[in-house]
C-alpha cells in the first residue's frame, strides 16, 4: 500500500479544488483496502509444529512446499485464522506411539514429515490427531501406509544435504593406495555385523579401514540372533574386542587416528552411548545447518587412503538412501551397497548411474535379505581381485555423471510441492 502521506496530499488537493477528487480518492482507497485484505493475502495458513531436516532443506533452496501460505508457529493463532489451515507435524518415534496425540480435527490438511522411515500407518496417524485428511512425507515407509497415494517416499534429501554441506572436490586419482576398502559401519546393527564378520573371515579386515561400535540399547534389535551372520572369530580377537550377545562391541582400524578429520570427536573405545559423540566445533553460516556433524563430513583422509567403499545403509529391509551413499557419490567412489531390495534401482530412477558391467549388481533385485547380502559380498570379493586403476578408468564416466547430477537434487522439493498440491483443500 502507498505511504499515508500520499493520501493526505490527495485529500488536501481535493479540498482545495473540487470535492469530486475526494470521492475518487475514497473509491481508490477502499478498492485497494479490499484487494489487500481479501485478494492479495496468501490463501493458506501453514502451521509449523515441527521442522525436519527435509523441510529445512526445502527452505534452504527457497522452494516452499506450500507456496501460497503464510507460516504460523503459534497453534492458537492458527486455530483462529480464517484461512484454509495446513499443519506440519512430526512422525518419527521408533518403537513408541505416534509422536503427536492431540485433537486437530479443526485443521484442513495435516502433513506428517520425517527424514527417517515412518513406523506408522495412516490410520494410526489419523486416530492420533482426530483427522482423516493426513498425508505423509517420509524418507521411507516401513509399514503399509494403507493408502499409497497419500505417502511420498522415499526421498533423497540426505544425499542433497551431504552435497550442500561439503565443498569437497575429489583429488586426482593416484596410482597406489594402502587400503582396498573403507567400511565405516557405525553402530553394530545385524547388517553391519554381517559385513564386519565377512571382512574378518576373508582376510580383508587388515586391508581395509573399518570402524564399528556398540549400538545404543534403545535401538538394539530384539531379534538380533535370528538375523546375525556369525563369523569364525578367533578367541583372542573376541576377547580383545569383547562380545555382547554374539556381537563385537567395538572395533576400529589402528590407522584411523591419523586419517580422521580434525575438530570431530570420534569414539576411541567402546562408548556407553553412541549418541554422546560430539559434533565438529566448526560452524558454517553459508550452509543449511549451523553445526557440521560427524556424519555430514566427508572423511577425506580415509577416502584418499582406500580404493572402494562398502556402504551399509541404515535400513536393510527397505529403500532408504542416506548420507552414507551420498558421501560415496560426492567423493566419486566405486561402492557396493548393502541395503534394501531395489535401492540401486531407486538411485537410477533419480538419474544416477551405478556400476553394473564392472560388477554384477543383480543382487539389488534379490528379495531375500541374507541372499541379497551374500550376492553383494561376492562383488566386494571381486573388486578385491581387480586392478583398481583399471576399475576407476572404466567407471570414470559414471562417477563424473553422478557428481555432476548432485546439484540438481534440489528438484526433489519441486516433486514434494507437486505431491502436496494434489491434497490442498480449495
Amino acid at each position: 500500500m502507498q505511504h499515508p502521506m500520499f493520501y493526505c496530499n490527495i485529500i488536501y488537493a481535493a479540498l482545495q479544488h473540487n470535492t469530486i477528487f475526494l470521492v475518487i480518492f475514497y473509491q481508490i482507497y477502499f478498492a485497494e483496502f479490499v484487494l489487500y485484505k481479501y485478494c492479495m493475502r496468501k490463501k493458506y495458513a501453514l502451521g509449523i509444529l515441527y521442522q525436519d531436516v527435509s523441510w529445512r532443506m526445502g527452505e534452504w533452496y527457497n522452494i516452499s512446499w506450500v507456496p501460497d501460505a503464510d507460516y504460523i508457529y503459534n497453534m492458537d493463532q492458527l486455530r483462529h485464522d480464517p484461512r484454509i489451515k495446513i499443519l506440519i507435524i512430526p512422525m518419527f518415534n521408533p518403537g513408541g506411539p505416534f509422536p503427536v496425540q492431540a485433537d486437530y480435527s479443526w485443521v484442513d490438511l495435516i502433513i506428517g514429515i520425517t527424514s527417517e522411515p515412518s513406523d506408522y500407518s495412516l490410520s494410526v496417524a489419523q486416530d492420533a490427531v482426530n483427522n482423516q485428511n493426513v498425508i505423509f512425507i517420509a524418507g521411507g515407509q516401513s509399514k503399509d501406509s494403507g493408502d499409497a497415494s497419500r505417502t511420498y517416499s522415499p526421498m533423497i534429501y540426505w544425499v542433497s544435504q551431504t552435497f550442500e554441506n561439503n565443498n569437497y572436490v575429489p583429488t586426482v586419482l593416484p596410482s597406489q593406495k594402502p587400503y582396498q576398502f573403507d567400511a565405516l559401519l557405525g553402530s553394530n546393527k545385524p547388517s553391519r555385523m554381517y559385513v564386519f564378520y565377512k571382512l574378518f573371515d576373508s582376510g580383508l579386515l587388515e586391508k581395509s579401514l573399518v570402524s564399528i561400535w556398540r549400538q545404543h540399547q534403545d535401538f538394539a534389535p530384539k531379534d538380533f540372533d535370528r538375523h546375525l551372520y556369525r563369523g569364525n572369530l578367533t578367541n583372542d580377537f573376541a576377547k580383545k574386542y569383547g562380545t555382547l550377545d554374539g556381537r563385537i562391541n567395538f572395533y576400529r582400524s589402528p590407522t584411523l587416528d591419523q586419517l580422521e578429520l580434525s575438530g570431530v570427536s570420534y569414539p576411541k573405545d567402546d562408548p556407553p552411548d553412541y549418541m554422546s559423540m560430539q559434533p565438529t566445533t566448526r560452524k558454517s553460516r553459508e550452509r543449511p545447518t549451523d553445526h557440521l556433524l560427524q556424519f555430514q563430513e566427508i572423511p577425506t583422509g580415509i577416502y584418499d587412503s582406500s580404493w572402494y567403499s562398502i556402504v551399509v545403509e541404515t535400513m536393510a529391509r527397505l529403500v532408504f538412501i542416506t548420507e552414507k551413499t551420498g558421501k560415496a557419490l560426492l567423493a566419486k567412489r566405486v561402492f557396493v551397497l548393502f541395503s534394501g531390495q531395489g535401492s540401486l534401482k531407486y538411485l537410477r530412477s533419480q538419474g544416477f548411474q551405478t556400476f553394473n558391467g564392472i560388477i554384477d549388481e543383480s543382487y539389488d533385485s534379490e528379495p531375500d535379505e541374507r541372499r541379497r547380502f551374500d550376492l553383494a559380498w561376492k562383488q566386494v570379493e571381486l573388486l578385491s581381485t581387480l586392478d583398481p586403476v583399471d576399475v576407476y578408468q572404466r567407471a570414470n564416466s559414471i562417477l563424473e555423471h553422478n557428481y555432476n547430477l548432485l546439484p540438481t537434487l534440489k528438484n526433489e522439493h519441486l516433486k514434494i510441492r507437486d505431491f502436496v498440491a494434489q491434497w490442498l483443500p480449495q
